[in-house]
């Protein structure tokens, strides 16, 4: 039944039209229209009473207008579901993904212009180096200087070869579970750890990883805990090759947990040698963590003041340099703030190519691991989406919505909803997700709506 507010606001509408001398009417056949249509013999000279009554009789075959309208509304409400899920789950996640991807990479360009493309690791002692066993095995060969060991390959080359990864984790097990989880999260891939050149092992200059894999690999062969190890230890040389690189190894790993001790000791902020081949990292500030930390919570330091000093100094150390980042944080933030005030924003056209390169990117990538779809029809569609007129960064979202949809998408309906969405959040000073879907819907249905009306002279 038609509500009094209702065709008292329709009322409004009319007068409005007549004033205009303009004559407003349904497309035949239309939703609308067939909502219309069951109100088709009511006498227009009638009051809004009769009009109700009317609304209340089956004035078409489809049923009353009650009836007519539930339908439609039903119908309308189901595609508004699927429009929004698709939105929410199929085509948003990959829209949020690019645009944050973009983003990313024009800060890391800006920063980069500036010298401010940096990062700060920080260096920990692992816990294996401070476990007391552990350190109980080393401490015998604490004397024992790096040495470069040649010609060891015969001896190891057909033990390595035929040894499966259940055999070289029996050997590297110090028979402690403590200590056996601590080597775990050490040394994850004990095999790639030993895959390297055993024609000429120089302590020295491996990483410390590498070594620490080398001297339990090693002290579980000298130790003969397998079949394997005793039948390598029966000959005289191998025994003594193995000593010597086992107390060279173990040598190592003691000076330089000793080296960690020391620095961390002195407040040293800046790492260096030691454990940073571990690390391996372009552009980065080796810091030692214990020290890094304690710097910004008690001596005045920042994250700001550390990409300072690396912007200015590279992660070049010596104890000036260090002593001054320690002592006067200060001077490197307001390097990094300095430099951050000369910021460089993209041109125009940098940007829309970054846009549309990164856009481009994600969504072939997305494509190929699709699965039962037709791609090349998809890819004919990236490839058209990409074409439409892109103006800049301020009009990425609106791009990427228009890319995505009209890839994964037929039709207009998700894409306009996802345009509308992001025009009302927007307008709003305090976005509020929930509201802007909303509106958005409702300015949906309106469009839909409009569509099935025709305005005459």
């Amino acid at each position: 039944m038609l509500k009094r507010s209702t065709i008292e606001q329709s009322i409004h509408i009319a007068d409005t039209l007549n004033y205009t001398n303009k004559r407003l009417s349904v497309v035949p056949g239309s939703p609308l229209g067939n909502i219309i249509t069951t109100l088709s013999s009511f006498n227009e000279v009638g009051g809004i009473d009769e009009l109700q009554r009317q609304s209340e009789v089956a004035g078409s075959t489809t049923g009353t207008h009650t009836e007519v309208e539930n339908y439609t509304a039903h119908k309308i409400s189901n595609v508004l579901a699927n429009i929004l899920d698709t939105a929410k789950n199929v085509v948003n996640p990959h829209c949020r993904a690019i645009v944050a991807g973009v983003e990313e990479e024009r800060k890391e360009k800006a920063l980069s212009s500036v010298g401010l493309l940096g990062n700060i690791k920080q260096i920990e002692l692992p816990a294996v180096l401070a476990d007391n066993m552990f350190i109980e095995l080393i401490e015998p060969y604490k004397t024992t200087p790096s040495s470069v060991f040649k010609n060891t390959y015969e001896v190891f080359n057909n033990f390595i070869k035929d040894l499966s990864t259940e055999e070289l984790n029996i050997l590297i097990k110090t028979g402690s579970a403590t200590l056996d989880n601590k080597v775990s999260l050490y040394i994850t891939s004990p095999i790639s750890e030993l895959d390297f050149n055993w024609y000429e092992i120089d302590i020295a200059a491996l990483p410390l990883r590498k070594v620490v894999t080398i001297f339990l690999f090693l002290h579980g062969i000298y130790t003969q805990k397998t079949d394997k190890a005793t039948t390598l230890m029966s000959s005289a040389t191998n025994t003594a090759v193995v000593a010597k690189i086992l107390a060279s190894a173990g040598g190592r790993i003691y000076r330089d947990t000793a080296l960690f001790d020391k620095v961390i000791k002195n407040g040293d902020i800046i790492a260096r040698g030691n454990l940073i081949s571990d690390y391996a990292d372009r552009n980065t500030l080796y810091v030692y963590g214990v020290n890094y930390r304690n710097w910004i919570q008690t001596k005045g330091g920042s994250p700001e003041a550390a990409l300072g000093y690396l912007a200015l100094n590279g992660n070049a150390f010596t104890n000036d340099l260090n002593n001054t980042l320690i002592n006067n944080p200060e001077r490197y933030r307001d390097e990094y703030q300095s430099r951050l005030n000369q910021l460089k924003t993209l041109s125009i056209v940098e940007d829309i190519n970054l846009a549309r390169r990164f856009t481009a990117d994600y969504m072939t990538d997305i494509i190929r691991r699709m699965e039962n779809v037709d791609k090349i029809a998809l890819h004919a569609k990236l490839a058209a989406a990409l074409e439409h007129e892109y103006h800049g960064s301020k009009y990425l979202i609106s791009y990427v919505i228009k890319v995505v949809s009209r890839t994964l998408t037929d039709g207009h309906d998700v894409k306009d909803i996802l345009l509308e969405i992001d025009n009302v959040l927007e307008e709003l000073e305090k976005p509020d997700l929930d509201y802007a879907i909303y509106i958005a819907t409702i300015r949906l249905v309106a469009r839909w709506l409009k569509n099935q009306v025709v305005i005459t002279n």
